[in-house]
């Protein structure tokens, strides 16, 4: 693993080489507890950021991996720029591929990440953060906000992310 600066973002920047390095660094952002390589290449760069709570992160991945996951207690939006990314959870698997939105998972649950080669922007909250800034109707308590499907529910809401993730990335 080697540490850096990025100069564009002046924001850490983190680089391994080794599927050891590689599963250490995965483990501590993402709660990863193993990794299954696809190939003998394992190379992985993280350039960090953040925007008061919120984690902010440019991910390159020089490989093909699955890993095993315990989701921490975290919200992980992505969006894919090149490559692709799949997550298998409670018997089902969905694939996203350049361009496409997601959430990664729901927090404390268990599944796979199926990464092929390509760089992912990702954002990472508290999920007690949405129920901070959501406003709940006059008369009705507040209760925490859960995230039912793990696409946009539209092009629109897409779009939306993307805007609001590239305003916050570039600030």
């Amino acid at each position: 693993m080697s540490w850096g600066t990025s100069e564009a973002m002046m924001s850490p920047v983190v680089e391994t080489r080794d599927a050891d390095s590689t599963l250490a660094l995965l483990a501590g952002m993402r709660g990863v507890t193993r990794i299954h390589p696809r190939g003998q290449r394992c190379e992985m760069r993280v350039v960090h950021g953040a925007a008061g709570a919120v984690g902010i992160d440019l991910v390159t991945f020089g490989m093909d991996f699955d890993a095993d996951v315990v989701s921490a207690d975290m919200l992980i939006f992505g969006q894919v720029d090149t490559g692709a990314v799949g997550f298998r959870a409670e018997g089902t698997e969905r694939w996203y591929a350049s361009g496409d939105v997601y959430i990664a998972g729901q927090p404390r649950h268990r599944g796979v990440s199926m990464v092929r080669a390509g760089e992912h922007e990702q954002v990472v909250i508290d999920p007690a953060l949405p129920s901070q800034v959501a406003d709940p109707e006059p008369g009705r308590a507040q209760q925490p906000v859960r995230f039912t499907g793990y696409r946009p529910f539209s092009p629109q809401a897409a779009r939306v992310w993307k805007n609001t993730y590239a305003f916050i990335r570039d600030a």
